[in-house]
């Protein structure tokens, strides 16, 4: 369970510093890459003013491959790649390899120690039959992903610089899930998992558009004709259904509030929140 106090400015930092090592090395692959997960809400809407609506950002990083793009065969693979900066793949309790994960342990300069996780994410539909469970890009795997499938039409790009573990302060550019994508991607991770940072990240985007609620609404209202979409917010819909419902329940607990009122002003705040959006989309 992963709560805002664990956010710390180093850990976050060293998350940040990852994104840019990676995106500098597999940058003959980066027009196949989409960063997806809990870095996008950070990204997506640029500086935001008030202290207390910053994002928190994430403390691991969730990269879409586009595999029917990616040539099958390249003389120095995604793995190649990977290996030859230190990244190892995870391991569980019983010490199996699992398949599209991997961690990167570095020290950064203040002498801290981080292992930072990086999994990696594929379309579910395509490639390999519907009973697998990941897709295969040259000699790696990638987890199929509820969602994946919108989000390489349905990117921005951004303009990232930061030191990356070795000390190099290095620009990079990257593709990001916009608005519709990661709502779908965050619905079906949250119905699936019930993780509070999903609830938060869904939350924080609908609250936080540079233009509003009239601007979460008008850009998701275009795109509610796509059968996928609808049943991703159908599922946040249904998760926010009451104020004691998982949604708004899990939003409180990720900000760990110390009083009672606060707790019931976040819950309250992000049920309606979520109810009167929906409302307007018809959902």
């Amino acid at each position: 369970m992963k709560l805002k106090s664990q956010y710390s400015s180093a850990k976050t930092n060293a998350c940040f510093s990852i994104i840019v090592e990676l995106m500098t090395y597999l940058k003959k692959y980066s027009h196949n890459i989409v960063l997806v997960g809990g870095w996008v809400p950070y990204f997506l809407y640029g500086e935001i003013k008030a202290e207390e609506e910053e994002h928190v950002g994430s403390l691991d990083v969730d990269l879409a491959l586009n595999f029917l793009l990616i040539p099958e065969q390249d003389y120095q693979t995604i793995t190649d790649i990977l290996e030859e900066r230190g990244y190892k793949n995870r391991k569980d309790r019983r010490g199996n390899i699992i398949h599209a994960s991997y961690e990167r342990t570095f020290i950064d300069r203040n002498n801290n120690e981080h292992t930072i996780q990086v999994d990696f994410l594929a379309s579910e539909y395509g490639g390999s039959s519907r009973n697998k469970r990941h897709q295969r890009i040259h000699d790696m795997l990638a987890r199929k992903g509820r969602g994946i499938d919108l989000v390489f039409e349905s990117c921005v790009e951004r303009e990232l610089e930061a030191n990356m573990p070795n000390g190099a302060r290095t620009k990079i550019k990257l593709k990001v899930a916009n608005l519709y994508s990661i709502i779908a991607t965050k619905g079906f991770a949250f119905n699936e998992r019930g993780s509070e940072k999903d609830a938060y990240d869904i939350y924080w985007l609908f609250k936080n558009h540079p233009k509003g609620e009239a601007g979460v609404i008008k850009e998701l209202s275009r795109q509610t004709n796509n059968k996928l979409f609808i049943q991703a917010l159908n599922l946040i819909k249904e998760s926010f259904k009451n104020l004691d419902s998982l949604g708004p329940v899990a939003v409180a607990n990720f900000f760990e509030p110390s009083e009672a009122e606060e707790r019931e002003i976040i819950q309250r705040d992000s049920y309606e929140t979520i109810n009167r959006i929906m409302k307007y989309l018809k959902i």
